[in-house]
């Protein structure tokens, strides 16, 4: 099976010249041809105007097949990619920002309430504020204490809901409780005295901080292993996440990994990466993966495949390119799996172009650097098996509400430490291990 992805992205031209992130091609569109056939990728251009819309067709490194999308990619309000005016790009914010709403009426209408969920929103701004206005500016100083207090205000009416669970319906869960006033509230309180003193770098710690505990105290009022849908009859035989999970992944590069902002030339030879994998809108996917973790099938695989824009793995070889279940002795298959941000259930076995729904944002974007996304055949939907990648992401290359990835792929989470270090890999580089470090008890092995 061949991994595919289906990428769009925008070229300038000005004055014969071809722009891409800062990168200037003083030749014409045959040079720029040349310039990415050297990585494995041919050029199509869809559309020749003052802005191109271009598609990448022909064969990648390692046998990866780029072919463009039948229909051009869409340009996505902001507000769909980001908050208000301010665009994400960050996988922890995205995984924060996705979490259930734990009212909904298939969890049995528990106390959380859609005031918690603007107030993690208020708490994500700051970052994103000092990302795209900058900290020098007042006006990112003043707005980012207008979220904060809005964020306070909408956690403090809603304490007794965030000291609450399903196992202490009528009062407040010590553990909660114990979060809440000894971590918490005290962060948020640090928080809006770093922000009022303008103190930059502890704002940023202070945020992420207190943004992770709200969406820590928000999961715990979600019913264990449930989702608010119900998957399929035909994919119940499959594994499911119902949930989330974390696995700890060692990569071992044979250069060594460098670290940018180390003053010596030394380098190591493994990283470890966290990655979490989201079970509540990509539940056989997600199943899938974490399942192949636990019965480490990903241990010293090889990196097949790593191209200026994925890491790609999990074939095993030429031969063998998915998962063998050893019952059957068949290979193991799963369905194209699609959140739409505003649907209430993933939807399966069509990309967004074959659905016509080509300008709907996906819940998980490929909007990340180390997103995670489940390779398939480019000819069948429902061939994904053990091959994935990680996105190296680009917003030159793979612009938010542009890109064609979205729709086409199933993106099942993302790396949320050492990412960075996904660009340092090379293809016959190895994934050592692979093991599950917390959530494995939310996946699900149907009998």
């Amino acid at each position: 099976m061949k991994l595919s992805i289906i990428i769009s992205f925008l070229v300038i031209s000005l004055s014969g010249f071809f722009v891409i992130e800062g990168l200037q091609l003083k030749s014409s569109a045959q040079k720029l041809t040349a310039k990415l056939s050297s990585w494995g990728f041919g050029l199509r251009i869809i559309a020749s105007t003052g802005i191109s819309l271009l598609g990448i067709g022909g064969n990648g490194l390692g046998g990866l097949s780029f072919q463009p999308s039948p229909a051009t990619a869409a340009i996505a309000n902001l507000a769909d990619v980001g908050i208000k005016e301010f665009l994400v790009k960050d996988g922890r914010q995205f995984l924060r920002l996705t979490i259930p709403l734990a009212d909904h009426q298939k969890f049995g209408k528990t106390k959380s309430s859609e005031l918690l969920k603007i107030a993690q929103e208020n708490l994500e701004l700051p970052k994103l504020r000092f990302e795209q206005v900058g900290f020098t500016n007042p006006s990112a100083w003043s707005n980012s204490l207008k979220d904060i207090n809005i964020a306070i205000t909408n956690i403090k009416s809603e304490v007794n809901t965030l000291t609450s669970s399903l196992e202490y319906p009528n009062g407040n869960d010590p553990n909660l409780l114990a979060i809440v006033n000894n971590d918490f509230l005290p962060t948020l309180q640090d928080l809006t005295t770093a922000i009022r003193n303008k103190d930059f770098d502890n704002t940023l710690l202070l945020e992420e901080k207190s943004a992770n505990l709200l969406a820590q105290l928000r999961i715990a009022q979600i019913p264990k292993q449930q989702l608010p849908f119900t998957i399929p009859e035909e994919f119940q035989s499959l594994p499911q996440l119902r949930g989330r999970a974390t696995i700890e992944m060692i990569l071992e590069h044979k250069k060594g990994f460098r670290f940018p902002e180390s003053l010596t030339s030394s380098a190591v030879p493994t990283i470890p990466i966290l990655l979490t994998v989201d079970g509540y809108h990509t539940p056989i996917t997600a199943g899938n993966f974490v399942d192949l973790v636990n019965k480490k099938f990903y241990n010293n695989m090889i990196i097949n495949d790593a191209n200026e824009l994925t890491v790609q793995t999990g074939k095993i070889s030429n031969e063998i390119d998915g998962y063998i279940d050893p019952t059957t002795k068949t290979k193991r298959t799963i369905p194209l799996e699609l959140f739409y941000k505003n649907d209430q259930e993933p939807v399966y076995d069509a990309t967004s172009d074959d659905d016509l729904r080509a300008t709907d944002t996906m819940a998980l974007p490929f909007q990340a650097y180390g997103a995670l996304g489940m390779g398939r055949d480019i000819k069948d939907v429902d061939s994904g098996s053990s091959q994935f990648f990680f996105l190296k992401w680009l917003q030159a290359l793979n612009p938010p509400g542009r890109n064609t990835i979205d729709g086409s792929y199933s993106c099942f989470g993302y790396v949320i430490t050492n990412e960075d270090f996904l660009g340092q890999l090379e293809t016959g580089d190895k994934i050592l291990s692979a093991r599950v470090i917390d959530g494995l008890e939310n996946l699900i092995i149907p009998k």
